[in-house]
């Protein structure tokens, strides 16, 4: 009886110990991803202020003047845009047409220049700054755009509000700390490092994670000991 109870109790053993190297696997993985999902979004947030910038500039005609004609064979509408206030000798601007719209104008009208700015701002500009770039449309716009992009940095408070929302999404609320100085025994789990920098892969800002050691009670509520 004894080395039956033994063998049970052996092999009980056996199955919660493999049962929690999975949750600590499991904790591993959801943890690196949620860091992940947390800096695309962090990122997305700081992409937003820079698209709405755009959009003010583009509205303001003593930055930008925006026209259009229908002068092509197809006559459709081809919009253009160039600073109102060119650098000396600088006259490069953009001219594009926008497939979605159909009417063909040989002058800008004020619903025309909104679907050209929202255009330009929340698909071409969004697909640059997804990309890590930045496009000289004309001279005056790409420098603007310059010092804003190269000036917008993470922020940690944001980033941390976000990463508690994805580990909560996946049921993991333990406390965590982002780039902390120092990492000790207390906080040994870390996640891999997140490049958070806008203009990717160029350039490396790094951001990284850890966890307080997983004790048995946050264990047993996930492994049913």
């Amino acid at each position: 009886m004894s080395v039956c109870v033994a063998g049970i109790t052996g092999l009980q053993l056996y199955w919660n110990y493999q049962n929690y190297k999975n949750k600590v696997e499991t904790f591993k993985h959801d943890i690196n991803d949620a860091l992940n999902k947390a800096v695309d979004k962090e990122i997305d947030q700081r992409h937003r202020k820079i698209i709405d910038k755009f959009k003010t500039w583009l509205a303001d005609t003593s930055f930008i003047q925006i026209t259009c004609d229908n002068l092509n064979r197809h006559k459709n509408t081809q919009f253009h845009m160039v600073d109102t206030h060119p650098y000396k000798g600088s006259e490069k601007g953009t001219s594009l047409g926008i497939t979605a719209f159909s009417e063909s104008l040989n002058k800008i009208t004020p619903y025309a220049e909104k679907v050209f700015i929202n255009h330009m701002s929340d698909v071409i500009l969004r697909d640059d700054l997804k990309k890590g770039i930045v496009y000289y449309y004309t001279q005056r716009l790409g420098d603007s755009l310059e010092v804003i992009f190269s000036q917008s940095k993470l922020s940690l408070p944001a980033l941390s509000y976000l990463y508690k929302q994805e580990l909560l999404a996946k049921g993991i609320d333990a406390p965590f700390k982002l780039n902390a100085a120092k990492i000790n025994k207390q906080w040994p789990y870390l996640t891999n490092k997140v490049n958070t920098a806008l203009r990717r892969p160029y350039q490396k800002q790094f951001v990284q994670a850890s966890f307080q050691s997983t004790d048995l009670y946050f264990f047993c509520i996930r492994c049913n000991f």
